[in-house]
């Protein structure tokens, strides 16, 4: 099979959302107690989460698919962090890849295209 990407849309939030909590859980899972790790990962990959940044004229999604399954994801928008830093600027919020696609170019993939964008936007570094 091949990896297909394009931009992600509002209709994508439920499978995404189960691969982005997925690929916490496969990730940091093992760091926290069930309890903490639903208080994090429900809010943020919950309707007034990951819901509503899907609709977020700021950010800019792109999807990495594998046979109708999402195999990864980049999200990139203003940057949100805090202090003083070189500006223009565009912030990586997020590259999740689920374990079966690590190692087949899925990241490296989805960080060009995250460059690219900024880039066309005018940015000059990426947080």
């Amino acid at each position: 099979m091949t990896v297909s990407y394009r931009a992600a849309t509002p209709a994508d939030y439920e499978p995404l959302a189960a691969m982005a909590r997925q690929s916490w859980i496969e990730t940091f899972g093992h760091l926290y107690s069930e309890d903490d790790l639903n208080a994090f990962i429900g809010p943020v990959f919950g309707p007034d989460g990951l819901g509503r940044e899907l609709s977020d004229p700021t950010l800019n999604l792109r999807l990495a698919e594998e046979d109708g399954r999402i195999a990864g994801f980049a999200k990139i928008g203003l940057v949100g962090l805090p202090g003083p830093l070189p500006a223009p600027a565009t912030e990586l919020k997020q590259l999740y890849v689920l374990k079966p696609w690590q190692g087949r170019g899925v990241a490296p993939a989805l960080m060009d295209w995250a460059l690219e964008n900024a880039r066309a936007a005018g940015a000059r570094f990426v947080h």
